[in-house]
């Protein structure tokens, strides 16, 4: 049966460091998803635009999770790279 009452020192020093390696694996995983679609955009961006530049490789290396989701959303409906990265957006 779990113990609902007061959290003594030590129970909220357990609480503190379950957060912080929670908060260090959730990092951890983003990291991974992140790396994962990265490695995949750079493997099916050359085939559907060709080559990439040294300048839009750093850009898939330096993206956060969130703009790699994008672009791998949008990587079926664009015709250029810079489509793709939203600089020109189509109609």
């Amino acid at each position: 049966m779990l113990n609902n009452g007061p959290k003594t020192g030590s129970s909220k020093a357990c609480g503190r460091a379950f957060s912080r390696v929670c908060r260090k694996g959730v990092r951890k995983g983003v990291r991974r998803v992140a790396s994962r679609k990265r490695a995949l955009l750079l493997r099916l961006c050359p085939r559907r635009f060709g080559p990439l530049s040294p300048q839009a490789q750093a850009r898939f290396e330096r993206a956060t999770l969130e703009q790699l989701e994008t672009w791998a959303d949008r990587l079926l409906d664009v015709q250029t790279l810079d489509e793709l990265f939203g600089e020109n957006p189509q109609s």
